[in-house]
């Protein structure tokens, strides 16, 4: 993440630029990124019923170009079967869809509950699915794939029928990808051949659609298989065009695995099996990964594992596309502060630091929002939730985004204002501010910044070196400040981590 501020030319400074980088260096211990409730979801009426939707579930954001958001609320809303909603850039909340009443068969015209987020096209066309209703004649509803067109119109594009073996699939908690092929795919936690999972694809009109990969049946009901169990997540279509995603329970010892689907031949491979835990969880690698994969430009892969790790608290981990090298980057830890309970997948930001949250753990029990390096030397725990306070969110369970100027977006289930679930912001660069006379010039900067450090430098070009300012830098409320700029040798300032 990068951004600048040019601040007034005053004499004797030749100039002052402030350069905003994105690291990790701790300059004091004092306060957290400041996060921004954009919208907490209204009280329900003793039938699960409101105007807006509750609790946003393995659901992240989606921006547009313009900045608007775009997300899905598992429950609530006019029927109680969730909603799909915008909120834009002025904080406007607006119901998108409302998912219809189920009959007394489970079944409807366009689906219920939508755990999984929206994927946008180039055209802003929205596509989701949901985990259960749908229409499915002669069976049992099983879920939909459904699309939410720019021009506000909402057609389902596919049902599926949950009731037989050898189904093409049943409860989608996962959201979808749009491949290269511009092909939409997904997974399902349950049916299929086997009635373990599938994976699937269809066309953006719904047309075609294809039951691509049946995950295989456990040995003897022990939660051990080849491949894996229980797809929660969704895939993430890799460098080489292949698709890689996760499984909940299975591979060789039951805690879930780590996969490779490769489209020309409908075949999955496993390449990393989760260990086995000891008698309190623990392990090395994790257990019950419930969220998706990133890869960074080097073609490595990184998730998260909901339990297991050092502490039974779960971890962030990186493994190579064909499984030769796995890492453990963090375990967290039940009794510290940066949180337990990993459930939503990854960001990775063009420097290929990690963004995430936890369920549980942090300061107050309510979940954490965390940054971790490259190479995991360093785990940060920006914002820990609060929902004590009356406005924060608790519970997060979604994937963040972040926009141009590194602010990240994300949802919580529970927490806000009615205890339903909100949707929040959090700014991860501080700005620097000018401000004094032209006697008494002061920079100064929010304390909560603690993972940054002022620098400055005589000039710009070849010759400019930028060193640390240590003993100059004040504390004073809510910031750290520098004065007495004229007197400074330092032409140029940023802020670095």
């Amino acid at each position: 993440m990068a951004g600048s501020l040019h601040l007034p030319k005053l004499p004797p400074l030749a100039a002052v630029l402030a350069v905003l980088i994105a690291a990790a260096w701790p300059l004091a211990a004092r306060g957290q990124s400041p996060l921004t409730t954009l919208y907490s979801f209204s009280q329900t009426d003793t039938n699960g019923y409101n105007d807006d939707g509750v609790g946003p579930r393995f659901a992240g954001l989606v921006r547009d170009s313009e900045g608007n958001l775009y997300g899905t609320a598992s429950a609530g809303g006019p029927n109680g079967n969730g909603t799909v909603f915008e909120l834009g850039t002025n904080g406007s909340f607006s119901v998108l869809h409302a998912f219809s009443p189920l009959d007394n068969l489970g079944a409807n015209g366009d689906g219920a509950t939508p755990f999984g987020g929206l994927v946008m096209d180039h055209l802003s066309n929205l596509y989701g699915t949901t985990f259960s209703g749908g229409t499915v004649p002669g069976g049992v509803s099983g879920g939909t794939v459904f699309e939410m067109a720019g021009d506000g119109s909402f057609a389902t594009l596919h049902s599926f029928n949950g009731s037989v073996v050898g189904s093409d699939g049943a409860q989608p908690e996962a959201g979808l990808v749009q491949g290269n092929d511009s092909f939409l795919y997904g997974t399902t936690a349950s049916g299929g051949a086997n009635e373990w999972g599938a994976l699937y694809d269809l066309t953006t009109n719904g047309d075609s659609f294809s039951l691509l990969y049946s995950f295989s049946a456990p040995y003897n009901f022990d939660e051990a298989n080849t491949d894996g169990l229980y797809p929660h997540a969704g895939l993430m279509q890799g460098q080489d065009g292949s698709f890689y995603g996760t499984t909940w329970w299975g591979g060789s010892n039951g805690n879930g695995t780590i996969f490779r689907f490769d489209t020309d031949q409908n075949l999955v491979t496993l390449i990393h099996s989760f260990n086995a835990t000891d008698s309190f969880g623990s392990n090395a690698d994790g257990q019950f990964p419930e969220a998706g994969l990133v890869q960074d430009s080097a073609g490595f892969l990184y998730g998260t594992a909901t339990s297991g790790g050092t502490n039974g608290a779960g971890t962030v981990f990186e493994i190579s596309t064909n499984g030769g090298t796995f890492a453990t980057l963090h375990s967290f830890s039940d009794t510290g502060n940066d949180g337990a309970q990993p459930e939503a997948g990854l960001l990775m930001d063009t420097k290929g630091n990690l963004y995430g949250t936890t369920f549980y753990g942090g300061l107050y029990g309510d979940g954490t929002i965390f940054e971790i390096s490259p190479n995991g030397s360093n785990c940060t725990t920006l914002y820990s939730f609060d929902s004590a306070n009356g406005t924060d969110g608790a519970n997060s369970w979604g994937p963040l985004t972040m926009d141009q100027n590194g602010n990240l977006y994300g949802t919580t289930y529970n927490g806000g204002a009615n205890g339903n679930g909100t949707l929040f912001s959090l700014a991860t660069i501080p700005s620097l501010q000018f401000s004094g006379s032209r006697n008494n010039l002061v920079l100064s900067w929010p304390s909560w910044a603690t993972n940054f450090s002022l620098v400055g430098a005589t000039s710009l070009g070849v010759a400019g070196e930028w060193a640390a300012i240590t003993n100059q830098v004040s504390v004073s409320g809510q910031s750290f400040f520098l004065s007495n700029l004229v007197n400074s040798q330092n032409h140029f300032f940023k802020l670095k981590n």
